[in-house]
């Protein structure tokens, strides 16, 4: 495992290095027994089961033989991939993904356990203190839950995206791990965006939409994939322009298939707040978005009349058959739904993830779900965590007022949580655990960013006045 973790965390004690390294061992083997024995126990297939358990060796392998950094790093940038089983029918279950998730969670935790017990003193930003408020709130609602084993998985899963936070704001110790993060993050589209085009190629979608197949990559439902690419492409944008020649041509790649299989999605609420998101890089940052945006959207609804086509039905009020013509009017039935199942339980809600069972189709809307779910302490939480994150991206911007990376970087992370915020009035944002970890990942490479880049500025300040010629030096040497 991790002899040297992070930077900060030099003196170690080899005992506890080596009770850690034991501890996580553990922890791999049974999480991936466990796993392999519930997919070869299941309907698939024995090839099937033979890949899924392949994967988890690798899983196994990299834990076991690499660094935790580098754990992590794989994480990144192979969640999107785990789906594809579920995808492909070979993993109905969602064992693969859960069982990454829960090795994350329980090694997350015994390594934050071991730097604590080392004496180094963690860095916990507002945001991550607001998440794990947020699911404290969530443990609290879960033990009032009609399901109790259920909805203690719902917080489990939520939970992960809340150590991966806290983890890799101890991890991020330099700018090079930064930019290596960064990196593995548009890495990880590779393999979602190849399998998006061969959907396309080959016409093999699995969902479709007005009688046009909707991509999905390697992710269960388009607008989760859509969502996903909206992240990328804003965190892509933004840092372009300070990239280098080759990551400049890099981004343009991808940025150019992202955009083709976004808008394949036919997912509408990633084609807005992708459109949000722009904005407020345009605004912050790139003016000439604000030019090019109307043009391209133009574009967009002249050349692709499916595009057109799967808009149409928001003009509709009612179907022929007396249900809601277009997803508006159903959201609202769905939200009225969602509110009748509090009966009362208003303070801590019916439990996380009832509504999904309750319902058999998910509320739509994360505010209402929250207070669904979690009471109005759910709410207060939920609402709290997106003023942090509001409040973040405003720090992140003033932090970074003197430009380049970081500043492109604070600009994306900006762009991201408006996005969110943005969807989750909509969508199924805050469950959806693949895209939290994404939202939590940006958001980590943000604050880092912003934090070495201010602690650059004010070494410079102090050196400027303990040597009044060192700053003509820099520039003489630069």
């Amino acid at each position: 495992m991790d002899r040297v973790g992070a930077q900060p965390f030099q003196a170690r004690s080899s005992t506890l290095v080596r009770a850690r390294e034991a501890v996580l061992l553990l922890l791999v083997l049974v999480f991936s027994a466990t796993s392999a024995t519930a997919l070869l126990s299941s309907s698939v297939t024995p090839l099937a089961g033979v890949a899924v358990v392949a994967v988890l060796g690798l899983v196994v392998a990299l834990v076991i033989g690499s660094s935790f950094r580098s754990f992590i790093l794989g994480f990144v940038l192979l969640r999107p991939v785990l789906d594809v089983f579920k995808v492909l029918g070979l993993d109905e279950q969602g064992l693969l993904p859960a069982a990454a998730a829960a090795l994350l969670l329980a090694s997350g935790v015994v390594w934050l356990g071991a730097q604590g017990h080392a004496g180094a003193r963690l860095r916990l930003s507002p945001l991550s203190t607001s998440f794990a408020v947020f699911t404290a709130v969530l443990v609290v609602s879960a033990v009032f839950s009609d399901d109790i084993g259920y909805s203690s998985l719902e917080v489990a899963r939520v939970s992960t995206a809340v150590v991966l936070l806290v983890v890799l704001e101890q991890l991020l110790g330099s700018r090079t791990d930064v930019q290596r993060l960064l990196a593995v993050v548009f890495a990880s589209a590779a393999v979602p965006l190849l399998v998006g085009a061969y959907q396309i190629a080959t016409g093999g979608y699995a969902t479709e939409a007005d009688g046009m197949g909707r991509v999905t990559g390697t992710f269960v439902h388009p607008n989760t994939f859509g969502f996903y690419l909206v992240m990328v492409m804003l965190m892509a944008v933004a840092t372009w322009r300070t990239a280098s020649r080759r990551g400049r041509t890099a981004l343009a790649l991808l940025l150019l298939v992202a955009s083709a299989e976004l808008l394949l999605t036919y997912s509408r609420g990633s084609w807005v707040v992708l459109v949000v998101g722009l904005l407020v890089v345009g605004l912050l940052l790139e003016r000439a978005i604000l030019v090019v945006l109307p043009v391209a959207l133009a574009v967009v609804l002249v050349a692709v009349p499916s595009v057109v086509v799967r808009l149409r039905d928001l003009t509709q009020v009612q179907s022929a058959t007396g249900t809601p013509g277009n997803s508006l009017f159903w959201r609202f039935e769905q939200w009225s739904a969602s509110l009748d199942l509090v009966q009362g339980r208003w303070l801590t809600g019916i439990g996380p993830g009832m509504s999904d069972v309750l319902l058999r189709l998910p509320p739509h809307n994360d505010a209402v779900r929250m207070y669904t779910e979690g009471g109005v302490l759910g709410l207060l939480a939920y609402l709290g965590l997106l003023a942090t994150m509001v409040a973040t991206g405003i720090g992140l911007l003033r932090q970074t007022r003197a430009g380049g990376r970081a500043r492109g970087i604070s600009v994306g992370v900006t762009a991201v949580f408006a996005a969110f915020i943005v969807d989750s009035a909509g969508a199924n944002i805050i469950n959806q655990i693949a895209i939290v970890s994404y939202v939590v990942v940006f958001a980590a490479i943000g604050i880092a960013s912003a934090r070495l880049a201010r602690e650059a500025e004010d070494e410079a300040a102090l050196a400027a006045l303990t040597d009044p010629y060192a700053p003509v030096v820099r520039s003489w040497e630069a």
